[in-house]
């Protein structure tokens, strides 16, 4: 076997170099996609030499589908520590936000990954989100949540819905922006927006989706209350702009 590689199988050091392995093809992928990414860009990113990258990961498949799992089990460890009956459904949907925009707003290259391989069919996201998915205690898709739903809807909390409408709303409502907010990070001063006036934009959106999706699913009709005014202060900014 080849010396350098034997010389990083001491545990810490073959932990440090997969750690910086695929983070290294994590910034390949983003940047090159699947079919443009290759080995010995990762190897030079990760500063090992290629050997060693096929000793960890025998192909670019293998390498692909770890990164993906990686990412996705950062999400299923937010979201397991949801739980039911503690708090409202308000609550309950806060903290499905609450859970997806600390992975991705840690880390934007995980949700560009994502997107990614939505984008490009999600053929190696499925199987992992359907290995994985039943790990979460609330998850829209098994009997819980739905359980927890409808005995809301039976209280008059809310209305008879899906939860799975919820989740996909909530998310779809949230990662845009963090898909935009890079760009905004780098550009925004053509728009007005400085670094300071993004970050805080990203802060406030999180209640707005709240108040957004409660809106929608209360049962009674929800008080009419005036737009945050932070929020309205940007958007002027944003009119005057144009």
């Amino acid at each position: 076997m080849d010396e350098k590689i034997m010389a990083v199988r001491k545990p810490k050091s073959v932990a440090a170099a997969k750690d910086r392995i695929l983070s290294a093809a994590i910034d390949e992928f983003v940047e090159n996609g699947y079919y443009g990414a290759r080995m010995q860009k990762i190897a030079d990113r990760a500063k090992v030499n290629k050997a060693l990258l096929h000793y960890y990961y025998s192909s670019k498949e293998k390498i692909y589908e770890t990164v993906l799992k990686k990412v996705f089990e950062l999400i299923i460890e937010k979201l397991s520590l949801i739980e039911e009956g503690k708090e409202t459904v308000e609550r309950t949907i806060e903290e499905i936000i609450d859970a997806y925009i600390s992975v991705f707003a840690e880390n934007t290259r995980n949700f560009k990954l994502m997107l990614y391989e939505i984008i490009r069919g999600g053929g190696k996201l499925l199987p992992i989100a359907a290995e994985n998915i039943r790990k979460i205690p609330l998850n829209p898709f098994t009997g819980k949540l739905y359980a927890y739903f409808k005995r809301a809807a039976k209280k008059g909390e809310i209305k008879d819905i899906s939860p799975l409408h919820v989740f996909i709303s909530a998310i779809a409502q949230v990662m845009p922006v963090y898909f935009a907010k890079e760009m905004f990070d780098k550009h925004g001063s053509f728009l007005g927006l400085n670094k300071l006036k993004v970050e805080k934009f990203v802060k406030e959106r999180k209640k707005v989706v709240v108040e957004i999706m409660m809106d929608g699913i209360r049962k009674n009709k929800p008080k009419v209350r005036g737009q945050d005014p932070k929020i309205k202060k940007l958007e002027d900014l944003w009119i005057s702009r144009r």
